[in-house]
């Protein structure tokens, strides 16, 4: 049964995550991080997510101990989210540095981190058409990807006009 190596596999995420959010665990936050779907708690705290994802790991023992197959498969593939969903986070804690209101620039910083991710959804989006486009000749999808590609440009735009704007507060 491949039960215990997904447990093990999990665990050694979760340990990784220990020594990824370890140094941001007491950092305050003051926007939400995560969807409430996935964390069921709302906190400040990242370390209080990483908490609720061992209750997880926990519960998926416990679930795993029952030969609840159904209740395994969720809490493994939540679990697995969950961990997802903080790794990401802590990729992106130098990032999210300045987003804090209350700082010189804050909100700013707050709007350049949104277009930049609209930035990077744009460009995944236009990469996807352009490899249907390869596949076979749609002119839909020529439009589409000329679409994206305006969209793109004017989000560009926003991101350089913020990033102007940073400068002139940071001098």
């Amino acid at each position: 049964m491949r039960t215990p190596l997904l447990l093990q596999s999990l665990k050694a995420r979760l340990a990784g995550l220990h020594d990824l959010i370890g140094p941001l665990a007491s950092q305050r936050h003051f926007s939400p991080r995560f969807d409430r779907q996935l964390f069921p708690s709302k906190s400040e705290r990242l370390g209080d997510y990483l908490t609720q994802a061992e209750g997880t790991l926990s519960r998926l023992e416990a679930a795993v101990a029952q030969n609840d197959a159904a209740r395994v498969a969720w809490l493994a593939e939540r679990l697995a989210l969950q961990t997802e969903a903080l790794r990401r986070e802590a990729a992106t804690a130098a990032l999210r540095r300045h987003e804090n209101a209350h700082l010189p620039g804050g909100r700013l910083h707050t709007r350049l981190a949104q277009y930049q991710e609209y930035e990077r959804r744009l460009l995944a989006m236009k990469t996807g058409r352009e490899r249907q486009l390869a596949a076979g000749d749609d002119p839909q999808l020529q439009r589409e990807i000329q679409a994206l590609d305006e969209r793109l440009a004017r989000c560009r735009a926003a991101v350089a006009r913020t990033e102007r704007a940073l400068e002139r507060i940071t001098r």
